[in-house]
């Protein structure tokens, strides 16, 4: 009962908006912050700048369990978005509903995902109103094991192509908040995406001093250990106001610090701001995680690490690791090799890592994103061999630089290569 009374003074309106932005006042414009945001110099409501999704390179097609998926008590239904000729074997997300939503209300996203060669599972949940957090991760986790038979299904679109090992989670508002218990459920999950995150937890002794025995502490998400992305607004807060406490910041900060973790807080964004893959810088962040973690793809990891230009927090604890799996032994001697500087980011300290097959005149310079020369790390002779160079974060006269990014080249003879670099304070 406690929680329906509470859940009720949460319902967000799930009409059509049928005005423009301007036509809103300022109520109405944060109402359809998902369309639209309020400028307080002009005190007008303005379109957030939101464009169609740009999909990528795949055409995908989707089945649900009327085409012969698995049905499950735990949850009402599940459509499975696939990506048609691109190279497989896949890996799978599953994609959660905020409150009152249905299944098809990920769509879009799901549909972009497929169109990156994954695959992706909208979830219908049983009571969309009033199943708990707890229910809705059990479904969750029963819904991976249905992906993971429709690899065995000969009628399937997808048979013998799925990654039965590769999962990610991602879920919106409420959802946003299930996939962290769902990542406590199953810790082999590879990683979980919070895009506007709600989370409840009841607790009476831990949330003594909640009316309704409703809190957030890091004992409640001590056991999370996958990787989480958090997007989040900045003005959701206001929106929610009953939710103080648990939102975005809030689980990001809860989350451990051993936990690999990012909060990307978009300045004036509000709680749809995303619902939907309209924003570009959304759009990458989101795919660059799901493609670090479920398709190894270690080179969009430097991505990852820059800040959006509308970020109002940006805070991580992601380091980029060197290229260490490249077994040297097998490297072709006549090979230069220049390694991701380690740690990435760093404070104040990372090394350089290279492979001179022959003698040669080597120059190594940290430059910022101008061009301007910053350090000249090494200037002279070297002879053949694996060799490495710190970097200190100061500049040629000793001072210390500003955080940011870098880029350190090196120069060996003929041979001559950049690489990026982030520092941080």
């Amino acid at each position: 009962m406690i929680r329906n009374t509470i859940l009720i003074s949460f319902i967000i309106s799930i009409c059509y908006l049928k005005a423009e932005c301007s036509d809103l006042d300022s109520t109405e414009c944060i109402e359809w912050s998902q369309y639209c945001e309020w400028n307080e110099e002009t005190e007008e409501c303005q379109d957030t700048g939101g464009g169609d999704t740009e999909y990528g390179p795949y055409q995908f097609g989707s089945i649900n369990q009327s085409d012969g998926m698995l049905d499950s008590p735990l949850y009402a239904g599940a459509t499975l978005y696939y990506p048609i000729d691109a190279p497989y074997p896949f890996s799978s997300i599953i994609l959660g509903p905020g409150w009152s939503g249905a299944g098809s209300s990920m769509a879009e996203w799901a549909n972009l995902f497929a169109s990156h060669g994954f695959i992706a599972v909208t979830i219908d949940y049983n009571d969309p109103n009033n199943d708990s957090h707890q229910q809705r991760a059990e479904a969750m986790v029963d819904l991976f094991e249905t992906v993971r038979q429709e690899n065995t299904r000969p009628e399937s679109p997808v048979f013998n192509q799925i990654d039965t090992n590769k999962f990610a989670a991602v879920g919106y508002s409420l959802s946003g908040g299930v996939v962290q218990i769902a990542a406590m459920l199953d810790s082999t999950l590879d990683a979980v995406i919070a895009l506007n995150p709600t989370i409840i937890f009841e607790d009476c002794e831990l949330c003594a001093n909640n009316q309704y025995c409703i809190c957030l502490v890091p004992e409640f998400l001590e056991n999370q250990n996958v990787p989480i992305l958090i997007i989040s607004g900045e003005n959701e807060i206001n929106e929610l106001p009953d939710y103080e406490g648990l939102l975005g910041d809030d689980q990001y900060l809860n989350t451990p610090e051993t936990t690999t973790k990012m909060l990307y807080e978009i300045a004036n964004g509000g709680h749809g701001i995303a619902s939907y893959p309209g924003f570009e810088l959304v759009q990458d962040k989101v795919l660059n995680w799901a493609k670090y973690y479920l398709m190894d793809s270690t080179d969009v990891c430097v991505l990852l690490l820059q800040e959006p230009d509308d970020a109002s927090q940006f805070l991580t604890t992601l380091e980029c690791s060197p290229l260490s799996a490249i077994d040297l032994t097998t490297l072709d001697p006549n090979d230069f090799l220049v390694q991701q500087n380690y740690p990435n980011p760093f404070n104040p300290i990372t090394t350089i890592h290279y492979d001179l097959p022959e003698d040669a005149l080597v120059t190594i310079n940290i430059y910022d994103l101008m061009g301007i020369s910053i350090k000249s790390l090494v200037n002279g002779n070297q002879s053949a061999g694996y060799r490495s160079i710190q970097w200190d974060a100061t500049n040629n006269l000793g001072e210390p630089v500003s955080a940011g990014m870098y880029i350190y080249m090196i120069q060996a003879g003929e041979f001559k290569q950049t690489k990026k670099m982030v520092l941080l304070k």
